[in-house]
């Protein structure tokens, strides 16, 4: 079942206003049973039984004519469609695309609705950050999920006990024989699994710690750099061109 956006300000909109009530019922068929890209297969005996009130072609184009394009006898064209279900298309959005081809096959000029975007690309979600920042690879072995790791995914993993977990997760593997290609993929698994125990406040908490830990270092590294150049003095580039203005003075520079 298609759904489509609506302008809840429509009813203040002086041309919606001023139409006859059975063109304003016209308006919300037409609106509701055109395809994706706003063209409307013309039948006038099924719209005329669905609102129970006959509209000739005429009182349509009369009313409407700044809102339909005729294309040919049986095809009509919403022409403010396109523009306020998708705003501007983009050619390299797969639901653009089939839309460009569609008015493209009725010969509708699509340049007033195209954009300069550049292809769309999904959001990280915190999964693929993680195998970015350890930069995961196949077949890796039980060895590489580090310390580190297991901080991470205690990050993602409120409520979970990442760090006990895993060794279950080792026991686990230990006792049944078992083996993965990845690791990685194995273990993410298993937090997701039934086999793991929630807490829906202690790990909460002992994320939030991890993560206040996390900032701490980065600040102190900050404030680090900040009392290193404090303590460095003045950079090179500075000193040289105080001594360039001083040579004609006796006046000498200590770098």
């Amino acid at each position: 079942m298609a759904k489509r956006f609506i302008d809840t300000e429509i009813w203040k909109k002086k041309w919606f206003r001023e139409l006859p009530p059975k063109l304003k019922n016209t308006w919300f068929f037409l609106f509701t049973n055109c395809d994706h890209a706003g063209i409307y297969e013309v039948d006038l005996d099924l719209m005329n039984f669905q609102h129970g009130q006959k509209v000739t072609e005429e009182e349509i184009r009369s009313h409407l004519g700044d809102q339909i394009a005729v294309i040919s006898e049986d095809k009509w064209y919403l022409t403010k469609f396109v523009k306020y279900q998708y705003g501007d298309l983009n050619p390299n959005v797969k639901a653009h695309q089939s839309v460009l081809k569609l008015l493209e096959k009725y010969n509708i000029d699509s340049k007033g609705l195209l954009n300069s975007y550049e292809p769309v690309q999904d959001k990280d979600t915190d999964i693929d950050k993680l195998k970015k920042k350890h930069k995961l690879k196949k077949d890796v072995g039980l060895k590489s999920i580090t310390k580190q790791m297991l901080v991470d995914l205690q990050l993602i993993h409120k409520r979970v006990n990442v760090a006990s977990e895993f060794e279950k997760f080792k026991d686990y593997l230990a006792s049944k024989g078992k083996h993965y290609k990845d690791y990685h993929a194995g273990f993410r698994n298993w937090l997701k699994s039934e086999f793991v125990a929630v807490d829906t406040s202690a790990y909460e908490t002992l994320a939030r710690k991890i993560k206040m830990n996390e900032q701490s270092v980065e600040r102190a590294k900050i404030e680090k750099q900040i009392k290193d150049e404090e303590i460095g003095g003045p950079p090179p580039e500075f000193i040289k061109e105080i001594q360039k203005l001083t040579r004609k003075t006796n006046v000498t520079v200590k770098e």
